[in-house]
Order: structure tokens, then C-alpha cells, then sequence
């Protein structure tokens, strides 16, 4: 097997953790926005309070308040969140087709495939030991 071939196997560990990993980016940006959005309004009404008995506390609220909507600007968070939700769809999208292609599994190869991932990764360490079956069935494919 090419080194650059995937197998099944990893192809559909890749997948799914694409999968994981858009769910976390949406559900990251989706909280900062919000985080965002309430010290935003909480620092403006603090401002708003403190403008007369403490004019410097007030200055910096106000600072913080301009600061953090540079950032939500410049980050985007909500577009973020929308494009990692799109990214998520269509990953799910392939792990769908992949799951329709699914074809019978002979599970004596399962381990030799997955020992062969570690290795290919750089984890022979971790390989784990094979059955006289596996160890046939590892020379026959």
C-alpha cells in the first residue's frame, strides 16, 4: 500500500473527526459572540452609570467597549460560526456517502489496518498484538 493511499478505516476516522472539529469551531464562535455581546452591553451600561461620580472608571469601560467590538469586527464570530456550520454539513454530507459505500468488513483485518495506521503515524509503540488469524489474514492483504 502507498504510503499516501488511506484506508477505509482512516478515511472514516478522518472524517469524523472533521466532523468534531467544525461542531467545536461553531459552538467556540457561537460563544464568543455571545460572551461579546453581554460585556458589550454590560460595560456600555456600566459606562453610562459611572460617567458622572467616576469619569476615569468610566473612560476605560468605554476603551474596553471599543476594544472588544474591534474585535467581534475583525473576528467575525458569527461568520465564523455560519462557515464552520456550512463546513460541518458538508462533512456529514461525505461521511453519508462514504456510510451508502460501506461494504463488508472482515473484521480479522480490522486491527492489522488499524496497527498499519499507527505505524504510517509514527506510533508503532502502540501497535497492539495480533491473533494467529490477524497475523494471516495481515500477510494476505
Amino acid at each position: 500500500m502507498d504510503r499516501d493511499e488511506r484506508t477505509d478505516y482512516e478515511a472514516k476516522l478522518d472524517v469524523t473527526y472533521a466532523v468534531e472539529l467544525q461542531r467545536r469551531h461553531v459552538q467556540f464562535y457561537r460563544h464568543l459572540a455571545g460572551i461579546c455581546t453581554y460585556l458589550t452591553l454590560a460595560a456600555s451600561a456600566f459606562a453610562a452609570m459611572l460617567t458622572v461620580k467616576e469619569p476615569m472608571v468610566a473612560a476605560g469601560l468605554a476603551a474596553f467597549v471599543v476594544l472588544l467590538n474591534m474585535l467581534v469586527v475583525t473576528v467575525r464570530p458569527e461568520t465564523k460560526a455560519a462557515e464552520h456550520a456550512d463546513l460541518r454539513r458538508r462533512w456529514l454530507g461525505l461521511q453519508a456517502q462514504m456510510d451508502a459505500l460501506d461494504t463488508h468488513i472482515i473484521r480479522a483485518l480490522e486491527m492489522p489496518a488499524y496497527n498499519g495506521n499507527l505505524r504510517r503515524h509514527g506510533f508503532s509503540e502502540q501497535c497492539q498484538k495480533l491473533s494467529i488469524t490477524q497475523r494471516l489474514m495481515n500477510r494476505l492483504s
